[in-house]
C-alpha cells in the first residue's frame, strides 16, 4: 500500500491505473491456468484431433514422448511434433475410446483404445483402406505450475492388434 501511494505522489493517478491494471493482470492468469483434470483432457483432445499447432503450447524442449511397449523416446517439442505428423500421415480417422480416467499426484492416465483407420499401404497393403484398433494406457506426467505435459507415456497391447482391411 506504501508502494502505491508513493507511486501516486510521485506519477499520478496514471500510475495508480497502470498498477491496478498489471494486479488484476496477474491475478486474471493465475485464474486462467487449467487444473491437471483440465490439462490432460485438453491436450488428449488437441492430439486426437491433430491440432499440432495448438498442443506445441503444452510442451518443451524437456518434455518427453514414451512409446514404453515398442522402446522409443523422443526428446523436445519438436521431436514429438515431427513423430505426430509423421505416424498419423494416410489416417482418415483416429481417435479414442476412453473407458477409464483418473489423476494420481502428478499422473493423469487414461484407459482405452486407440482406433485407426488409413491407407492400407502404409501397412503392406496397397490399394485398400486398413482398420485397426490398440487396447492402450496413456500416462501423461504433468506440471500444473508451468501447464505443460513433461512425459507422456503409451503402453500398448501390441499382441491384440487385428488389422482390418477394407476393400
Amino acid at each position: 500500500m506504501k508502494i502505491l501511494i508513493r507511486s501516486l505522489k510521485r506519477y499520478g493517478y496514471y500510475s495508480l491505473l497502470a498498477y491496478l491494471m498489471l494486479t488484476f493482470r496477474v491475478q486474471a492468469n493465475e485464474s486462467d491456468k487449467l487444473t491437471r483434470e483440465q490439462l490432460a483432457q485438453h491436450y488428449m483432445q488437441l492430439l486426437l484431433a491433430g491440432d499440432y499447432q495448438h498442443i506445441a503450447q503444452y510442451l518443451n524442449d524437456n518434455s518427453t514422448l514414451e512409446d514404453r511397449t515398442a522402446s522409443k523416446t523422443y526428446k523436445g517439442k519438436s521431436n514429438i511434433l515431427e513423430f505426430w505428423q509423421l505416424s498419423t500421415q494416410g489416417m482418415t480417422s483416429y481417435h479414442f475410446e476412453q473407458q477409464r480416467f483418473y489423476v494420481a499426484k502428478k499422473l493423469a492416465v487414461f484407459i482405452g483404445v486407440y482406433h485407426y483407420q488409413g491407407e492400407g499401404s502404409l501397412y503392406g497393403f496397397p490399394g485398400q483402406q486398413i482398420e485397426f484398433s490398440i487396447p492402450a494406457v496413456t500416462v501423461l506426467t504433468i506440471d500444473v505450475d508451468e501447464q505443460r505435459v513433461t512425459l507422456h507415456q503409451d503402453f500398448f497391447d501390441y499382441a491384440s492388434l487385428a488389422p482390418k482391411i477394407q476393400l
